[in-house]
Formats: structure tokens, C-alpha cells, sequence
């Protein structure tokens, strides 16, 4: 009868985390009603081969002020339905 030894094998492998980088875009009016609901939106996309990214944050901010997020869509869309109650001028961020 043959005895058996015990026997191991071992590999070291390394594993990369990508970076990267992204492009969002942004779409609004140029101007509305202040208290009146708009749309704002956009996609975000992965820049190596311009796909949407799906299931991303997406945060939309006015100044430092977040006014909304959301989830990205499949195919990396956000739409945000939004108002600002006060007059003025605003600079809209997504991010």
C-alpha cells in the first residue's frame, strides 16, 4: 500500500484597483419662477470607454447647500425635480 504525504501548492497573484476617472453632466434652465418645481439632469460616465456608470450617487448642490440625490439609472442618467424658493442668482453643482 502507498502512503500519501501531504502536498500544497501556492501562487502569489496581485490585484489592481483601477482608477477611474469620470465626467458628469449637468443640464438646467437658464432661468425659472422661484417656489416652481424644474428638471435638472445629466450622466455620468466612465471617461476609458464613455459608458454610463449604473447605481452611482449623484448629489445636486446649490452653493454648499445639497438640495437632493439620487441613484443613477442602468445607463447612468440622473433627473432631479427641484425648486429654490428665494430670487436669485444660483450656481447648480452635481456631483
Amino acid at each position: 500500500m502507498v502512503q500519501l504525504l501531504p502536498s500544497q501548492a501556492t501562487q502569489q497573484i496581485i490585484i489592481y484597483s483601477p482608477t477611474v476617472t469620470t465626467t458628469i453632466t449637468i443640464d438646467a434652465p437658464n432661468d425659472t419662477w422661484a417656489g416652481v418645481s424644474f428638471v435638472v439632469s445629466g450622466q455620468l460616465k466612465r471617461d476609458d470607454y464613455a459608458q454610463g456608470l449604473a447605481d452611482q450617487t449623484v448629489k445636486l448642490y446649490s452653493g454648499a447647500t445639497l438640495l437632493a440625490q439620487m441613484q443613477t439609472s442602468p445607463t447612468g442618467w440622473y433627473n432631479f425635480n427641484v425648486s429654490i424658493p428665494d430670487p436669485g442668482s444660483y450656481t447648480l453643482k452635481a456631483e
